[in-house]
């Protein structure tokens, strides 16, 4: 016969917990670029970009989205008499055009109608106004 103890501990081992399937998690990733004044990234919100009251009076109220540029308006930016033309490849790496005036890019002349690929921290000057690169990633899963 079965003592009472023994037979609490088959009990226990044949209950078995329900097993939990693999699910198969998909990793999305962004980037996007901005084009801001020298320093004035540092001083926006992390969570919505707005300027902090320690802001330099020179920074943009709202920077560039050069991302929205991009899906909204086929890239173009005009600015007083230049046009640059912006893009991602298929890599997601910015890349600039310059179509019309003398954008200056890393302080050297911009060639009309070469692309050129941008890095994170870029200078690039548009007729007296002159912007810096950033880049953000954005994964989750």
């Amino acid at each position: 016969m079965f003592s009472l103890s023994s037979t609490a501990a088959l009990a226990r081992a044949r209950v078995s917990a329900p097993r939990k399937t693999a699910r198969k998690l998909t990793i999305r990733a962004s980037v996007n670029y901005i084009l801001d004044r020298e320093g004035c990234s540092s001083a926006r919100s992390d969570d919505d970009g707005v300027l902090l009251q320690t802001a330099a009076k020179t920074c943009l109220a709202v920077p560039i989205d050069v991302n929205a540029l991009v899906a909204q308006n086929k890239g173009d930016l005009e600015f007083e008499n230049e046009q640059l033309k912006f893009e991602l490849d298929d890599s997601s790496a910015l890349v600039v055009q310059s179509l019309k005036g003398k954008t200056l890019i890393d302080g050297k002349a911009a060639p009309k109608g070469r692309k050129l690929k941008l890095r994170a921290g870029s200078k690039i000057k548009i007729a007296d106004e002159e912007f810096t690169v950033y880049r953000n990633t954005h994964a989750h899963a």
